[in-house]
């Protein structure tokens, strides 16, 4: 069996799958091919006056009635032709392609005139849909060889060894081309062959193996990815500990164990706690990064919004309190579909939205969460009456260690790593968000913002609501 598979692409799998596809592609333009040329001799005669003999009909059907053949076997038999190089694969389906197209080409231009057909440049057209596919060794051989039978019938017709079937009706009778006529034809012919031949297949073949190392360069790339997650995971994990045990002593502190503190002091030692909680809370946001970028898939469960909701406004009670900031949650929905997704994922975008409504919120506001079933969609929106997003940072919020002006001189501190983490979690989970600041429930002094994210849907329910739906607005 000849081997047509060069060694740079023999376990290159992108290679394959575009022989593959263009295969595929000139079986549907074959089609096309001998549409159009049944239509063209058999009502062209209308509108362009041109007469066939019974030879050229005879001849330019049996052509199309062969190529059609031709064409159904293969585009049957393409679905059981692998990929392996050892073995029949389907760049040799595509050298079978080439030649018969080929032949078929030459028996269309024999019968409608050779040197006189209208036909004779197809062999370009097919050479060049050749050299996309095949290696350069091969098609070079394939254009020798045509390149030597075009002439031979060039030269033949010249002679009279063979007949001409000219088109009547194209060109006018009695005229016959001179030998320097013939000769021309034949080296411009061979010559734009060559040419054609060589720099279509110089262009593929340097594709190709660009493409192949580009994917390399992309494989890299996420090796390398993978180990600098590992490594930032490991250093921030270390870092988490002294942070703990720091967090520790100055619980002790506060709690009376080491003595009595003035007034002054444990403001200042309380100060220090909430930094180091804001330290590892940037820590666990890190870790999650990295946990998120290494999973290779995430877990697909079906999910109650509710509990998850109704969970997170508890934790964050005492934040809440703390600013006086009243949260109720408002369900818009008939009855408690599931949502598909990963638990532990969807709990923490809700986790990062209500903090930073209750974080950003303006003392004695108010945090609404609302939750709705749009176009076959869950959505849920989490509002605030806070300080809102200034319009110069709104396009930059999901960018990683952005922090908005707003937030500094409101003093509030923060990572900058939350929304990009709610981001990228629901893009993993097919889900998508979107803001609005202002919100529906700001004003000119208070802004707001209103944060809306879809989540789909699995296909499982839960039993409908009750009709006491006194625990979603309870307030904080």
């Amino acid at each position: 069996m000849i081997r047509l598979v060069p060694s740079w692409v023999e376990n290159y799998d992108e290679f394959w799958i575009s022989i593959r596809r263009r295969n595929l592609w000139f079986i549907q333009l074959r089609y096309l091919a001998v549409l159009m040329l049944i239509l063209f001799f058999s009502f062209s005669d209308y509108f362009i006056e041109f007469t066939l003999d019974i030879k050229q009909i005879e001849g330019i059907y049996f052509t199309a009635g062969i190529i059609l053949l031709y064409n159904v076997l293969i585009h049957y038999f393409r679905g059981y032709v692998g990929t392996v190089p050892g073995s029949f694969n389907s760049l040799h389906l595509s050298f079978i392609q080439t030649i018969l197209d080929l032949v078929s080409v030459i028996f269309l231009i024999y019968f409608t005139g050779i040197i006189y057909s209208p036909f004779l440049t197809f062999v370009i057209f097919q050479l060049i849909i050749g050299s996309l596919i095949l290696p350069g060794r091969v098609i070079i051989s394939i254009a020798f060889i045509l390149n030597v039978i075009i002439i031979s019938l060039l030269f033949m017709q010249h002679y009279g060894e063979v007949e001409s079937h000219i088109i009547r009706g194209i060109y006018e009778e009695g005229i016959s081309p001179t030998f320097n006529f013939t000769l021309m034809t034949a080296i411009t012919l061979s010559f734009i062959n060559f040419v054609s031949v060589l720099l279509t297949n110089t262009i593929a073949r340097r594709l190709y193996q660009r493409e192949k190392e580009l994917k390399e360069t992309l494989s890299k790339l996420n090796e390398t990815e993978v180990a600098k997650q590992k490594y930032i995971m490991g250093v921030v994990h270390e870092l988490k500990s002294p942070i703990s045990a720091v967090q520790s002593l100055l619980d002790l502190i506060l709690g009376g164990y080491v003595g009595k503190i003035d007034p002054e002091m444990r403001k200042k030692i309380e100060r220090a706690k909430v930094r180091t909680e804001e330290s590892i809370q940037m820590i666990n946001n890190v870790l999650r990064i990295s946990k998120i970028r290494l999973l290779s898939s995430t877990s697909n469960e079906f999910v109650n919004m509710n509990e998850i909701i109704e969970n997170q406004i508890s934790k964050q009670e005492d934040s809440a309190s703390a600013k006086k900031i009243k949260v109720s949650f408002s369900e818009k929905r008939d009855s408690d579909r599931l949502v598909s997704g990963d638990y532990v994922l969807i709990e923490l975008v809700i986790s990062n939205l209500l903090n930073n409504a209750i974080k950003y919120g303006k003392n004695g506001g108010r945090v609404i969460i609302e939750s709705s079933e749009e176009k076959g969609a869950y959505f849920l929106s989490i509002m605030d009456d806070g300080i809102g997003i200034p319009k110069d940072d709104q396009s930059k919020i999901f960018k990683q260690f952005f922090r908005s002006k707003s937030g500094s001189s409101y003093g509030v501190e923060g990572t900058g790593l939350g929304l990009s983490v709610v981001k990228e979690i629901l893009d993993r989970l097919g889900g998508e968000i979107d803001f609005e600041s202002p919100s529906r429930i700001g004003d000119d002094q208070f802004p707001g913002t209103e944060f809306k994210i879809r989540l789909n849907f699995g296909d499982e329910t839960l039993i409908p609501h009750k009709d006491d739906k006194v625990f979603m607005g309870r307030e904080i």
